[in-house]
């Protein structure tokens, strides 16, 4: 809302782009899946909080990436895209997932 009420304001163009939960290279430690794979790297448990069912959707980072280019080449000023992986896991699912990759 910021950002159309800026673009009207002042008159430029503006394109919105809302995202899900980001993953891939780079990502901040403290985060689900770099967190738990350092963990089990050094064959640490993983503390998985609360029951685990939190669903969130995640987009690595380079697909991300790919669709803030095409909307930055191909968008019409004012549009907004909301930006998905179609990838919506919990956090258990997510944790045992990596716990087969590791073989645990």
């Amino acid at each position: 809302m910021l950002t159309q009420a800026f673009a009207r304001t002042f008159g430029i163009d503006t394109v919105t782009s809302r995202c899900s939960n980001n993953y891939g290279p780079l990502q901040d430690g403290e985060k689900l899946i770099p967190h738990f794979i350092n963990k089990l790297i050094h064959k640490q448990k993983v503390p998985l909080y609360g029951d685990g069912a939190n669903i969130r959707d995640r987009l690595h980072v380079h697909d991300h990436c790919r669709a803030i280019w095409t909307i930055f080449h191909n968008a019409p000023s004012g549009s907004i895209y909301n930006v998905g992986g179609n990838n919506e896991l919990s956090n258990k699912q997510i944790t045992h997932i990596l716990l087969d990759a590791f073989g645990f």
